[in-house]
């Protein structure tokens, strides 16, 4: 669901309005989420860019590529995606006390697995068919949310995406930085992306050279 197709199904909208509830009614709790999700960046956006399938190109030499367009904006993605799964750990560790407090131990741990899966589903607006037997009640869906975000599966997927990063990769909402962690982002062992990225840096640094040297010659400030 989203703002062009908002949910219909009552209970998915109670769990919203428990859970916006709970955010309101804990101001220490409403803005320590806030910090860490203003670092997050665009997920929809994200998604989709690593969902759909480019179209591939044919080259001279007879191959398929995609276009350079194509390739920056799926690095991107790539940059967000270790971003966000960086950030989820601290994230997770705000809701920790405030889910623990709320709900206490109550539930076996198969019984609370089960009842989380389903709650998160009701709140995304999933299927149907588990509505009438999920936990709909103040505080599930957080608690859903939150073993959602701890699970061990969400470390691996971490492991394996450090690997192929350098651990100063980020997500920032300056474009311009954006555009350097396209280029320095990835690990590289050698070769060519190094002589690329070594022809990269000087051609900036000429242009920054070349601005300089207009803005002495004519008096105005030459911004690049």
């Amino acid at each position: 669901t989203n703002l062009i197709a908002p949910p219909n199904q009552t209970d998915t909208i109670n769990a919203r309005l428990d859970l916006v509830d709970e955010f309101l009614g804990n101001d220490d709790l409403f803005y320590a989420v806030n910090e860490h999700l203003m670092m997050l960046p665009d997920m929809d956006k994200m998604l989709s860019t690593i969902a759909l399938t480019p179209k591939l190109r044919p080259s001279s030499n007879g191959d398929q590529n995609t276009s350079v367009r194509l390739a920056s904006k799926g690095v991107s993605a790539l940059v967000c995606i270790k971003s966000c799964l960086t950030a989820i750990p601290a994230l997770a560790e705000v809701l920790k006390p405030h889910v623990e407090a709320h709900m206490g131990q109550d539930q076996p741990d198969h019984v609370s697995m089960q009842s989380n899966r389903n709650s998160l589903l009701v709140g995304l607006g999933g299927d149907r068919s588990i509505r009438s037997g999920a936990s709909t009640q103040s505080g599930f869906l957080l608690r859903a949310i939150y073993d959602s975000m701890t699970r061990p599966e969400l470390a691996t997927v971490r492991a394996e995406v450090s690997k192929a990063f350098k651990s100063t990769a980020e997500f920032s909402r300056n474009a311009e930085a954006m555009r350097h962690q396209e280029c320095f982002a990835l690990n590289s062992e050698g070769g060519l992306l190094d002589v690329l990225r070594a022809t990269y840096l000087h051609n900036v640094d000429d242009i920054y050279c070349k601005a300089d040297e207009y803005a002495e010659e004519t008096g105005y400030t030459v911004a690049v």
